[in-house]
């Protein structure tokens, strides 16, 4: 979806260019070549490169310093740049596409990897408490040991299994991606599930058929989207 997202956005501003997926199995190439392309406006980059990709890039954002993940990347003074605009595109679906506020309340985060981060840097402010669901404690524990202290936020870390009595619940997790469903014990809880597809994703399909208020990635995809564009029009040196 990103592709047409972008490209749309390109046409609006009568922009020559174009915006093309590439999967690679070799980040470090990948960025050389960008290092050295003629034109560059930006990249996204995605999972499981947003923390990888930071020790080959000049600069980074204070937001993306923060959170420890970069999701786009542009072209500054010949410099190699990343940012995160994961972290106000969560924001603003939150908001205004799910209709949540989490001051005060309690949320859970499925996983431990860049969009978990920046989901921390997003709410950790906001959120009374964030308990990390993981099936890798160690990975949970230093995601925490990460923001313990730099947000108000306590956390608190539990299993698949564990019943789950918080406001909001965030799918952080590649889970959904091929139909599966999320093995948890949900309650009323509201849901953010990052992962989307075309039509809901089966995770959502299940807490709306339960009542419960959901949404999926398609909204943070698209507000996410807009602030990259905006930081490459600004910062960039195409």
């Amino acid at each position: 979806m990103s592709p047409s997202i972008q490209n749309r956005l390109f046409k609006k501003h009568n922009l020559n260019a174009v915006y093309i997926p590439i999967q690679t199995g070799d980040l470090r190439t990948v960025v050389s070549s960008i290092k050295v392309t003629e034109n560059f406006m930006g990249a996204n980059i995605t999972i499981p490169y947003k923390e990888a990709i930071i020790p080959l890039l000049d600069e980074i954002s204070e937001d993306a310093r923060f959170c420890g993940a970069v999701n786009t990347i542009y072209k500054n003074a010949g410099r190699l740049c990343g940012a995160n605009s994961d972290i106000d595109g969560f924001k603003e679906a939150l908001k205004y596409d799910l209709g949540f506020d989490i001051k005060n309340g309690d949320a859970a985060i499925l996983g431990t990897g860049g969009a978990a981060r920046a989901v921390i840097a997003a709410i950790g402010n906001l959120a009374k408490s964030i308990t990390i669901i993981s099936r890798n404690r160690s990975s949970a524990k230093t995601l925490i040991e990460q923001f313990s202290g730099r947000v108000a936020a306590q956390f608190y870390v539990k299993s698949w299994d564990d019943e789950l009595n918080v406001d909001l619940i965030i799918n952080a997790t590649p889970i959904g991606l091929n139909g599966e469903l999320l093995p948890i014990n949900f309650g009323k809880s509201a849901l953010f599930d990052l992962v989307y597809s075309k039509n809901n994703t089966p995770i959502v399909a299940l807490f709306k058929k339960c009542g419960n208020n959901a949404i999926d990635g398609k909204q943070m995809l698209n507000r996410q989207a807009e602030i990259s564009f905006a930081i490459w029009q600004r910062f960039g040196d195409y």
